[in-house]
């Protein structure tokens, strides 16, 4: 099999490799005058649209800062135009946006520059393949004793099969070396337009964040204002009147109405026994009469049926007591004797 394989190469010859190679330098050409027609094309003054796109955003002109960006042919401009069109959503928004137009401006600006990488990595070795073959025609030939002369020096064709294989070698150099150094030079323009968009990206983010605060101080100071006036409204004389607690000084003394009420049925007021309704319902009108803040307490144990409770509230509305407490009674009344006849 190895045999075959020598015989198939040496009959083919290395002049096949020399034509493929000649074939990857004019694609490689097309590509680099493709590439350099498109890369010319989007140049643009970057630091100007940096000046011109703060000045308009600063004054708020969106309008003027779209059709800015709409003006300049680079990917810059694209990138951060599709980050402008999601103002009113918030830089999270813009950020997806631009790493979305990022991306597809990649793509558009590495198209073909895949091929110049290949044949730049492989042209070298598709040269080595044809000096290889090159050298096994050589020693094909001495191997069927065609060397001459006492000196033992090598006939035409011996010399003209190395020559061909070193060519071979040569202009797979020759291929590769311009393939790899354009590739390097598309990618360094490349890299240099994709940080310009991350530049002119921060550009934009920074004013939609100082827009996001104003707007946040805008609404704070609204607020703020809506307070202010509706405070002063409660506190104007149309506000409803509030019966607000008031502190009793030394001097003043608080009466207490209290109403005590036992599980036997028997009912005291301020510790005396009343027979009935009408013995409860004279002293609290009297009481509220003479002090407008009489404050009453209904004093009951569990035992107290609520309907009776409730009888005694109701008495001491009648009478006109509005200051009602409840609390559990100390002791019996019961046993307390009536005073009262």
């Amino acid at each position: 099999m190895i045999e075959r394989m020598k015989d198939l190469l040496v009959n083919a010859g290395a002049s096949w490799v020399l034509w493929l190679l000649l074939a990857l330098s004019v694609l490689s050409v097309g590509v680099m005058l493709d590439r350099a027609r498109v890369f010319w094309a989007q140049r643009d003054d970057v630091a100007s649209l940096v000046r011109d796109l703060h000045r308009l955003l600063g004054q708020r002109n969106l309008r003027g800062a779209e059709a800015r960006l709409a003006r300049s042919p680079n990917a810059e401009s694209a990138i951060v135009l599709a980050g402008l069109a999601q103002w009113v959503h918030g830089t999270a928004a813009a950020e997806e946006a631009m790493a979305a137009a990022s991306g597809l401006q990649r793509t558009r600006l590495e198209r073909r520059l895949l091929f110049l990488g290949t044949v730049g990595n492989n042209a070298p070795f598709v040269g080595l393949l044809g000096t290889v073959i090159g050298v096994l025609g050589a020693f094909e030939e001495l191997g069927k004793g065609t060397i001459t002369g006492a000196a033992g020096i090598a006939p035409e064709r011996v010399m003209g099969t190395i020559a061909e294989a070193l060519v071979a070698t040569a202009v797979g150099l020759v291929v590769a070396i311009p393939a790899v150094a354009v590739f390097n030079y598309f990618q360094g323009l490349l890299n240099a337009a994709l940080a310009n968009a991350d530049t002119l990206g921060h550009v934009l983010l920074t004013h939609m964040q100082g827009e996001r605060a104003a707007s946040l101080v805008d609404i704070t100071l609204v607020l703020l204002i809506i307070f202010m006036v509706t405070a002063k409204l409660i506190v104007s004389h149309r506000a409803m009147p509030l019966d607000l607690p008031k502190a009793v000084t030394g001097n003043d003394t608080q009466e207490i109405f209290s109403v005590a009420l036992a599980a036997d049925g028997a009912t005291a007021l301020n510790g005396e026994r009343v027979a009935n309704d009408d013995a409860l319902l004279a002293p609290a009108r009297a009481s509220q009469a003479a002090n407008g803040a009489l404050r009453a307490v209904i004093q009951a144990d569990g035992a107290v049926p609520h309907r009776r409770v409730m009888h005694v509230l109701d008495l001491l509305k009648l009478a006109g007591v509005t200051r009602v407490g409840f609390g559990v009674v100390p002791e019996s009344v019961a046993s307390k004797p009536s005073t009262k006849d």
